[in-house]
């Protein structure tokens, strides 16, 4: 699991889990923000805008991602 805190004027809080996965990925968020999914190369994979929550990673492939809400970027790993 991590926990998300960013954003520090509009203190967005949250979790993602499980982290690692071999299926999918759950954020809830304090509050609806933006999330972005990006390859460790960069390439932007998955975007939600404006959600509380959301359920994703079956359609991603085994490997290491960088999940970005706010101005911060969190690690997460398909296996």
């Amino acid at each position: 699991m991590i926990s998300i805190s960013s954003e520090a004027n509009g203190e967005v809080k949250g979790t993602i889990y499980p982290n690692p996965s071999n299926e999918t990925f759950k954020v809830e968020l304090s509050k609806p923000s933006n999330i972005t999914v990006y390859s460790l190369d960069g390439q932007q994979l998955l975007e939600y805008k404006n959600i509380g929550s959301v359920v994703f990673g079956e359609q991603l492939k085994a490997g290491v991602y960088l999940v970005k809400t706010g101005n911060t970027f969190y690690k997460i790993v398909k296996e």
